[in-house]
């Protein structure tokens, strides 16, 4: 009994850590940072570092300039200046399995750069909901220390309309034009889920299933 005792304990771990948040995407810009600073409306789309999807950025000024300076505890970022209100990045990826989204990110400015910003998502990459506004912060960033002045988070857990689709899209939104020179950075996006109910039961049932297999044999 306390071989089978062992058995279902690591089979009771193994589902609840099923249950906990699981990365389901995350861009550094470490694998795929910008080579050069590039000077146009648009940059990207960059791969994550774990996981699927891409991060694009979008600005009305064909004069913008994406960069790559340091990020927060990192060798890279994505930063960009002239900023007006309606210029965002934007995050896609899926979630095909999983539930209960959030969203952890690093973000700061210059002294002149934007500080109202909103994170809004879609499932189409077309009509976007605002879930959520807010302040950025001037804070220093360097490529070895992380500082979590500058860390957010969003909980996406009652907006269910994001879980399991094959798209979803999140972006944040200036809010505000700022001093043309003035920039913008993020960094290490993170995307988690929990996977879905339906992955719990065939958990269950496959522990159910072994443990009955590992009784019938003691029992011969």
């Amino acid at each position: 009994m306390k071989k089978l005792f062992t058995i279902l304990t690591a089979f009771a771990l193994t589902t609840i850590a099923a249950q906990a948040q699981s990365i389901i995407a995350n861009w550094t810009f470490e694998p795929d940072p910008l080579a050069t600073n590039v000077t146009n409306s648009t940059v990207g789309p960059f791969s994550p570092a774990l996981g699927a999807g891409s991060v694009t950025g979008v600005h009305a000024s064909s004069n913008t300039v994406w960069s790559s300076p340091s990020g927060n505890g990192s060798a890279n970022s994505l930063s960009a200046n002239s900023w007006t209100t309606g210029d965002y990045f934007q995050f896609q990826f899926s979630t095909l399995t999983f539930s209960n989204i959030g969203m952890t990110w690093s973000q700061t400015r210059s002294g002149t750069g934007p500080t109202n910003f909103s994170l809004s998502y879609s499932t189409d990459g077309t009509a976007f909901t605002t879930l959520t506004n807010y302040s950025v912060a001037q804070v220093t960033w360097n490529g070895t220390s992380n500082n979590i002045a500058s860390i957010f988070t969003a909980d996406f857990a009652t907006t269910t309309s994001v879980d399991n689709l094959a798209d979803v899209y999140f972006r944040l939104v200036s809010e505000q034009t700022a001093a043309s020179g003035g920039t913008g950075r993020i960094d290490d996006i993170t995307i988690t889920g929990v996977p879905e109910p339906s992955t719990y039961a065939m958990l269950a049932l496959a522990g159910a299933g072994f443990a009955g297999y590992v009784i019938r044999r003691r029992r011969r």
